[in-house]
Formats: C-alpha cells, structure tokens, sequence
C-alpha cells in the first residue's frame, strides 16, 4: 500500500487513549522489541500517564494517519539547552508490516526537528529489531552498538537530517508531496 505523508498527522494523548495505547504496547508483537517488556497493568499505566502528562520534559502523542490513530509517539528527556531529546514510538500491532513504518519514522523524525525545534534526537533499538535498525540507516542516523548491551544506541542531527531529508523525497517524491 502506497501512503502520503500529507495525511499524517499528531494529537496530544488524553485519557481516552490510555486503553488503546496499553493495548498496543502489551501486545507481544511490540513488547519483544521494547527495552522493558514486562506486561504493564492498568494501573500502572495510568500512574505513568498522570505523571507524565503535564510534564514539560515529555510530549506524548498519538500519531494518525486519515484520522486513524496509528501510532505512539513519546518525546522525553528533553534538554532545552542543547536542543536535544529522545524519543520512542511504536505501531499499532495490526499495522506491522503494512508499510506504513517508513513513512512513519519520517513523520516523526521530521516532526521532532521542525515542529518541536530540536537540534539533535536519540533513542535505543534493540539489537533484534532488525527492520527498525534498517529504518533508521535508510535516515541517515548514526548506529552504535555497545557491549554487552541488548540494543544499539541510534542518533540524528537536524543537519544531516535535512539533508537525507531532500534525498528521501526526491525518492518518493509522490508519497511525500506537500510535506513541510
């Protein structure tokens, strides 16, 4: 399936999410590839939201496509100074290998840039998750593996992604138009 970037789109996660975002993160499809896959409760869930809602050093959103929700998007560990955060997200379960995790990945990366105004990104992807390691070389981000680690530690600078950037749309220049 073909998708267009246009029709991506993000919203500020609510209560009313909270059921379907536990689901998706329970679901065994993600979890093995979360670097704490333990089951989470209800329960725990919410304590972590309440927490985390009003924060000023998280953003949590739900990412959509056509006004589907389709993904979880967690911005977090945000250093003002330097302009630098990292990020997690995760697919619905229902969605893996639709496709949809390129055009994905480039929604958000491009959000974290140029609509939250960071400089620098980072996150981890465990060392199984192969698709996703795949993803962020296709993007340009710098990958380091440690030892005796379980994940690779992945990185992005705004530079370098403004300039994959223009290639990744010269590319697919007919799912990314009037992308800004």
């Amino acid at each position: 399936m073909m998708y267009n970037i246009k029709y991506f789109n993000r919203k500020k996660i609510k209560n009313i999410h909270l059921s379907k975002i536990l689901n998706w993160r329970n679901n065994i499809n993600i979890r093995k590839q979360m670097i704490n896959n333990r089951l989470i409760n209800l329960k725990e869930h919410k304590e972590w939201f309440l927490k985390n809602e009003k924060s000023k050093d998280n953003f949590l959103n739900i990412i959509t496509y056509k006004k589907f929700d389709i993904a979880y998007l967690n911005i977090k560990k945000i250093n003002k100074k330097k302009k630098m955060c990292t990020y997690g997200m995760y697919i619905n379960p229902k969605l893996i290998k639709s496709g949809l995790g390129i055009f994905l990945q480039f929604y958000c990366v491009n959000l974290i840039f140029n609509e939250y105004k960071f400089n620098k990104i980072c996150g981890k992807v465990k060392n199984q998750n192969i698709n996703m390691i795949k993803i962020h070389r296709l993007f340009g981000f710098k990958i380091v593996k440690k030892k005796y680690c379980n994940f690779y530690y992945v990185y992005q600078n705004k530079n370098n992604w403004n300039i994959k950037k223009r290639l990744f749309e010269k590319k697919f220049n007919s799912f990314i138009l009037n992308f800004k």
